[in-house]
């Protein structure tokens, strides 16, 4: 009985007992659970039904026999094993366990944290469905062949079979026989797209050069991306060597110096909470960047702050997962003779899922072997802003597809340098020129400039966003993939045909999707014990709080323009939503790309001009 109450008060077991009660719902990815509260406040409250303790009972004469018996029955089990009121009250809750940390539908699986992003050996939307068989199977013209292999089927089946033909009723129905499909390949549109794109630019830098001949390097793009490149390299290394400080803290961890829970969980939230407040002013005031570099610079901060956060809490949640196994496996074996079977249940079931945890990537059971400046490093390289212990890798390197990609990026880069130095730039002069000119001679003329401007940036800009995004989502971050053997190569879905803001959001950036499903939606409900509603509201709001940063870099004013667009998607995927829509995916998708198309234009002119 002493036993029984030591361990009752030992406060990592008030601890186990918290986590695998119904009050703890469901612990989602990577969070951290509160320190042990007194017994006073482990109450729990009243405001819902389905998580009270104790059930309110009609007092009838038909359940106070049976209530009785059960008391009795509650009695002999406190003589034999007793616990204090606030175990009794635990130990009610038991069967709400499984909805924990099992299945629903199957009470022998165990739920990871971990399961909510997966990564599988897959390949990009682009080369997949174009590259690849353009490079492999094309050969020329296929739906002529088709027509005549079809034709030659119709005529051998006529010379063979006698068919009778029904003309009195008129069908619609198409002169190829049921299963039959007409297939061609659209690899040669790809192809004529770039080469489209690529004439443009040439005829661009002949008119240049008939007129200036050859001083390119008079060119404001091509100053932008030319100058103080060293700075700018010394400069974004020492952010990336900073980063290893979650490393540090993490070895210190593991020599058993300091503790996660407390030392190393304070260190590592303050050092990526004033990582981008104190790198910020040095790239956008300190020294005077242009704004090509200020995003850059500012884009990969945030890059380094989500990697150090996710490879740090991802070890951190495993350090509470190991210490709890070492501590569950300690009191089975301390008290095994006198805890009753519901408490042995308890711990034996927390060191399974434990065990489960730790071995849900690696059988080897690798952490914390992968706590190392090495393993960091190389999560650093991959294309991937999730850290895991174990990636899909491919067997070699294609070197022939790394040079495939490589002219793809330089080749992207010259197009986007093209179209922002020839088709936005004397733009965007216009637009400082209106935003210099209070009156503009009225509201009347001045809206009306507005609007010019606005049309007059929408071409160019859009040209300039998709290939900003085939660069950097399809070409750069291939070549990464593929220099480092990196197998999972969704980095984007298919975008263009979504018929809603919210399908949006959730493929066209699948690092940053996967990122904010893991450390901010469901950290968000385990640790601030938000909604699904709320959680996805907190989402969104921090995701837009980043984008206005991102404009604070290029203009170095606040105007929160791109906010509300951010936050605006709510307002557009609730019409979406609406069965007017939903029944028209077709007017869905034509809204949609009406909006990525004048979108990124409305806010770049709100920017410039007010």
């Amino acid at each position: 009985m002493t036993e029984t109450k030591d361990l009752l008060q030992d406060e990592e077991f008030l601890k186990i007992r918290r986590l695998n009660s119904a009050e703890a719902n469901k612990r989602h990815s990577v969070t951290y659970d509160n320190v042990i509260l007194p017994q006073e406040s482990m109450e729990v409250s009243p405001r819902s039904s389905t998580t009270s303790l104790v059930e309110p009972v009609e007092s009838t004469e038909g359940v106070e026999s049976t209530e009785a018996e059960r008391v009795a029955g509650k009695q002999e089990q406190e003589e034999e094993y007793p616990v204090d009121a606030h175990m009794q009250k635990y130990l009610s809750h038991l069967k709400s366990k499984s909805r924990s940390r099992f299945h629903r539908k199957d009470a022998s699986k165990y739920v990871s944290f971990f399961g909510d992003v997966s990564f599988d050996p897959r390949p990009t939307l682009l080369d997949s469905a174009i590259n690849v068989p353009f490079q492999t199977t094309f050969k020329g013209p296929v739906l002529e062949k088709q027509l005549k292999n079809l034709q030659l089927t119709k005529t051998k089946t006529k010379a063979t079979v006698k068919t009778t033909v029904k003309t009195t009723e008129k069908t619609d129905k198409a002169d190829a026989p049921p299963g039959e499909k007409l297939e061609s390949n659209f690899s040669g549109i790809y192809v004529f797209a770039w080469m489209f794109l690529g004439w443009i630019a040439i005829r661009c830098c002949t008119d240049y050069y008939a007129s200036y001949g050859s001083a390119w390097n008079k060119l404001e793009i091509v100053q932008y991306m030319t100058t103080d490149l060293f700075t700018i390299a010394m400069l974004d290394l020492a952010m990336f060597l900073c980063t290893f400080f979650v490393v540090f803290v993490h070895w210190l961890v593991k020599k058993r110096i300091i503790n996660w829970k407390w030392t190393g969980f304070v260190a590592v939230s303050i050092f990526e909470l004033a990582f981008i407040p104190v790198t910020f002013p040095i790239y956008v005031y300190y020294f005077d960047f242009n704004w090509v570099t200020r995003i850059f610079l500012f884009l990969h901060s945030v890059v380094f702050v989500m990697k150090s956060h996710s490879f740090a809490f991802y070890n951190g949640y495993l350090w509470d997962i190991k210490q709890e196994l070492e501590y569950s496996s300690k009191q089975l074996q301390k008290y095994k003779e006198s805890l009753s079977p519901e408490t042995r249940e308890i711990l034996q079931k927390s060191c399974d899922f434990c065990l489960f945890e730790l071995n849900y990537q690696t059988k080897d059971n690798d952490f914390p072997n992968n706590i190392s400046c090495s393993n960091f490093f190389m999560f650093c390289l991959f294309p991937v802003l999730v850290y895991q212990i174990n990636y899909p890798r491919t067997s070699r390197i294609r070197w022939r597809y790394v040079l495939e990609k490589v002219c793809a990026i330089i080749g992207t880069i010259f197009l986007m340098m093209v179209t922002a130095q020839f088709f936005m730039h004397p733009v965007a002069m216009r637009c400082i020129q209106f935003h210099n000119t209070p009156t503009f001679g009225g509201w009347i003329p001045a809206t009306q400039e507005w609007f010019h401007l606005l049309f007059d940036m929408i071409p160019g800009f859009t040209v300039l966003y998709m290939l900003t995004f085939y660069m950097i989502w399809d070409a750069l971050l291939n070549c990464v993939a593929e220099l480092t053997r990196f197998a999972d190569r969704y980095f984007y879905g298919d975008w263009w045909n979504c018929v809603s803001f919210e399908e949006f959001s959730r493929i066209w950036n699948v690092p940053v999707h996967k990122f904010l499903l893991r450390h901010v939606y469901h950290s968000s409900m385990g640790a601030l014990h938000l909604s699904k509603s709320q959680a996805t509201l907190f989402t969104f709001f921090l995701s837009a709080v980043f984008h206005e940063m991102a404009m604070f870099a290029i203009f170095r004013r606040v105007r929160g323009y791109l906010f509300m667009f951010q936050l605006s998607q709510f307002v557009w995927t609730a019409l979406s939503n609406t069965k007017f829509l939903r029944a028209r995916p077709q007017l869905s998708n034509v809204v949609f790309s009406f909006g990525v198309c004048s979108g990124p234009s409305i806010i770049m002119t709100l920017y410039l001009t007010l």
